[in-house]
């Protein structure tokens, strides 16, 4: 094969930026129309308010967004994107609102698990449960947890489960570690036996998309037309081929105060 000059490299550069430019986006999840999830979805609704607080990474640079999904799937949700959100209005307008009252889903010994403790409704003092979820990278969601210091405040979250990761087109750092789509999932599962949900099999439609998704950019990485589909394309890696970064053998995967 005959190596590329500068030129012809340019040119192929910028074709690649008009194809991106001209290519259709669906605008709830920013996604390319062909690769959208959207239509796989049925919302529903939930007592909790679901606000997932997104890194910015996440938001620009994701291709598949499994917090933009569960978005679309919760009627009852937001999303805020921001690094540090200690000064960020909105969520400072949340934290200090009458009507809610705001709790962090993180794990961590002050943690309230919720598969294993019996929550006392009169917690929430009449309010409406207002559950915050970091959306990003393990990296930029303890980056995000460590430098919002009005995080550290809340009351935390968390829940069990000995389920691992569907996510099969994203390497883990740990077999414990999971999406934030199926986070939200095992989270809503856990509130129902609390009693502080009641949505039944609707909440499927999560780990349905997440399975459609996954199923999506497998078919990129099977299909010679397809195959130049995003940074995926090359497909997973098999699972026997893995191996955990050595970095998360010496690091708390979660930031501790």
């Amino acid at each position: 094969m005959e190596p590329i000059n500068k030129e012809e490299y340019l040119k192929r550069k910028i074709q690649q930026e008009d194809n991106r430019k001209e290519r259709d986006t669906c605008y709830k999840c920013y996604r390319p129309v062909k690769a959208c999830f959207c239509s796989s979805i049925s919302s529903f609704a939930t007592n909790c308010r679901i606000v997932l607080l997104m890194h910015p990474l996440e938001a620009k640079k994701s291709h598949i967004g499994t917090g933009r999904m569960a978005h679309v799937a919760l009627e009852n949700s937001e999303i805020i994107v921001d690094n540090d959100f200690d000064d960020n209005p909105r969520f400072n307008k949340l934290i200090t609102s009458k009507d809610y009252f705001p709790i962090l889903l993180y794990p961590g010994e002050d943690s309230i698990n919720i598969n294993e403790t019996l929550i006392d409704h009169n917690l929430f003092q009449e309010k409406i449960p207002l559950i915050f979820i970091l959306d990003g990278t393990w990296p930029c969601a303890k980056t995000m947890m460590k430098y919002t210091k009005k995080l550290h405040c809340l009351p935390k979250m968390s829940f069990s489960t000995n389920k691992e990761s569907k996510f099969a087109i994203k390497h883990q750092p740990a077999k414990y570690c999971l999406s934030t789509i199926e986070s939200i999932y095992y989270l809503l599962e856990g509130l129902e036996k609390q009693n502080l949900e009641n949505i039944g099999n609707a909440k499927d439609t999560l780990l349905n998309a997440l399975a459609s998704t996954v199923e999506f950019h497998k078919k990129c990485a099977s299909t010679p037309e397809m195959n130049n589909y995003g940074r995926h394309s090359r497909g997973p890696k098999p699972a026997e081929q893995r191996v955990p970064s050595k970095k998360w053998e010496t690091r708390n995967i979660c930031y501790k105060n």
